[in-house]
């Protein structure tokens, strides 16, 4: 059963069926079949043994994918990259919640099932919506499947306990770039296109970019492009009222969602700072892990499948982040984590000065929690001389003008013989192996160009880290 051809895929005449994938072993990618259902969830697979080279995409917003384990491994980014070879008549079901683990389904190969998400051929799984077979009704979208580019070949890692392997560059929707939010279309519609052509497989949004229209843009921007990379948004709570938190979370959800012409995420991430006492933007880690708190929202939203993973931001006070990270509750944390800050992953030199965020890294390590580094640009200080009017400081103990003082001593020290300014900031966040990835915010095509160039050159030699350190240990020359 294991060397069968499949040729055809059947298209249940039902909606709401839920598609069951399997793997085929020593079978030929080449169509696959879709089945035009926008409510339907489809569950792709991988072809063990075989190098795909093309995904086949539906044209669907709501459509949600589930991988499974291939061949052994981990699973892979949702670009097409070969797969080891598999035991015959054994398959892995990657799991759909922490709770559950790998489920082995022996006899899976040769068996068949509607197959959308990898280019291959399929039919239909006897005992679902009804049985027989009929041709293919959708040919492969175009998708970019490269993940090679001009600087070369783009890296993953793993997205924590989640097991999803991540672009080490995350696509940015934020205000501060804006590429998606202040840009013409197709000026939006090439920064897609080379983020994805580059390999990068996660975009990164919020409620508050833009207000709402980062999240408008990717509505079409995502199915025009064929394209389909992992997906988190962000949400605001007003702390003044939060006599309804699991409501209130919801209603946030639902609005995103609205915006975005989906009916779930992969990641669905609190906004709001963490601290001992609630106030402004800042709650406490009570009202997080508390009976109806956020954690209990984001568990229900969970189960609903309106989300995948639950994260946080993971800024305000050390102290109480970290006992939020502690809790094991949430799957990530974004880390604040730039050139002139890291302290969020070590411990900093007593003249350094800035708000230290000292032990949130080492407590997302403690949970197996994935870690997305924000403002590693530093909103733009770090990169450029060039002010947009978007510079914003999320940090305390520090300043706009006492931010651009430490960027000036730090490139009269190291140079730019390792890249532009936006380079070496880059390489620094993915020298740092405990990072899942880095959120690049980008204001011009060039941007992005940039950042696969640096992600290619790798992380910074070891004598930049030593002058690094010597800038630490003296505030950046502030001290002698």
């Amino acid at each position: 059963m294991c060397v069968t051809a499949l040729s055809a895929c059947a298209s249940p005449p039902c909606p709401h069926v839920r598609y069951h994938p399997v793997r085929m072993c020593g079978t030929t990618p080449s169509a696959c079949a879709v089945p035009p259902r926008p409510h339907v969830r489809y569950h792709p697979v991988r072809m063990c043994g075989t190098t795909l080279s093309a995904c086949a995409v539906p044209p669907c917003p709501h459509v949600r994918y589930r991988p499974v384990r291939m061949c052994g491994t981990t699973p892979s980014a949702r670009f097409a990259r070969p797969a080891p070879p598999c035991q015959e008549g054994s398959a892995w079901i990657f799991p759909s919640s922490q709770e559950e683990g790998w489920r082995e389904a022996p006899g899976w190969c040769g068996s068949a099932s509607c197959m959308p998400g990898w280019c291959g051929s399929a039919s239909c799984m006897p005992g679902w919506c009804g049985s027989g077979s009929a041709s293919c009704i959708m040919s492969a979208a175009k998708i970019p499947t490269l993940v090679t580019h001009a600087g070369g070949a783009m890296k993953y890692r793993t997205f924590g306990r989640t097991g999803l392997q991540v672009s080490e560059i995350v696509f940015g929707g934020g205000a501060v770039g804006g590429i998606i939010i202040h840009k013409d279309d197709a000026t939006k519609r090439e920064a897609i296109r080379r983020a994805f052509a580059g390999g990068i497989n996660w975009v990164d949004t919020a409620a508050q970019y833009g207000n709402g229209k980062s999240e408008e843009a990717l509505a079409w921007l995502l199915p025009e492009s064929g394209a389909t990379p992992h997906l988190s948004t962000k949400f605001n709570l007003d702390v003044e009222n939060l006599d309804d938190i699991p409501g209130k979370v919801e209603q946030r959800l639902m609005q995103s969602l609205t915006r975005l012409k989906r009916s779930s995420v992969d990641l669905l991430q609190l906004h709001n700072r963490i601290g001992s006492k609630p106030g402004g933007r800042v709650m406490t880690a009570g009202q997080i892990l508390g009976k109806n708190g956020v954690a209990d929202a984001l568990e229900r939203l969970r189960t609903k499948g309106l989300i995948r993973y639950m994260g946080i931001t993971a800024l305000g006070e050390a102290a109480s982040v970290c006992e939020v990270i502690r809790s094991g509750r949430f799957d990530s944390a974004q880390v604040y984590y730039n050139l002139l800050n890291p302290s969020a992953g070590r411990s900093m030199p007593t003249a350094w000065t800035g708000q230290n965020l000292s032990g949130i890294v080492a407590a997302c390590r403690s949970q197996n929690m994935a870690m997305m580094a924000i403002r590693i640009f530093a909103a733009g200080v770090i990169a450029t001389d060039e002010r947009h009017g978007r510079e914003s400081v999320l940090t305390t103990d520090t300043s706009l003008a006492e931010e651009e003082r430490k960027a000036k001593a730090m490139f009269d020290a190291i140079g730019t013989e390792h890249g532009t300014r936006a380079q070496v900031a880059l390489r620094f966040v993915l020298s740092n192996p405990h990072l899942s990835c880095a959120i690049i915010g980008s204001a011009e095509l060039s941007h992005i160009d940039e950042a696969l160039q640096a992600q290619a050159m790798g992380p910074l030699p070891d004598a930049v880290l030593a002058k690094l350190e010597a800038l630490y240990a003296s505030d950046f020359g502030r001290v002698g």
